[in-house]
């Protein structure tokens, strides 16, 4: 986990709004409270110890690539809820998605 401080910025596009998508406008300004976020992404290795444990229901295909410490692939919204649901129950510990805003 990497902490990321409280702090404000502008989400949406801030560039020639020429450049700009239909969604990236208009811009507003964001402020966000400290938080903490994953370094890397969640393994096939972390994901298949959830399944195995019964946290997980979907098993994702790792399209040939192979699973271990590869960033698991193939996995929904609401199958990465599901993952951080067991994981907080697993550790005592609190653990969320970021919002979108969190992750802009």
């Amino acid at each position: 986990m990497v902490a990321i401080p409280a702090g404000t910025f502008t989400m949406g596009c801030v560039s020639d709004h020429s450049d700009c998508d239909d969604d990236e406008n208009p811009t507003r300004k964001v402020t966000l409270a400290s938080l903490a976020l994953g370094v890397t992404e969640v393994t096939f290795e972390e994901w298949d110890l959830c399944v195995s444990r019964g946290g997980c229901s979907h098993m994702p295909n790792d399209e040939g690539w192979g699973r271990g410490n590869r960033p698991v692939v193939n996995v929904s919204s609401d199958d990465a809820q599901e993952y951080v649901a067991w994981l907080s129950e697993e550790t005592g510990e609190e653990y969320r998605l970021p919002t979108e805003s969190e992750w802009e």
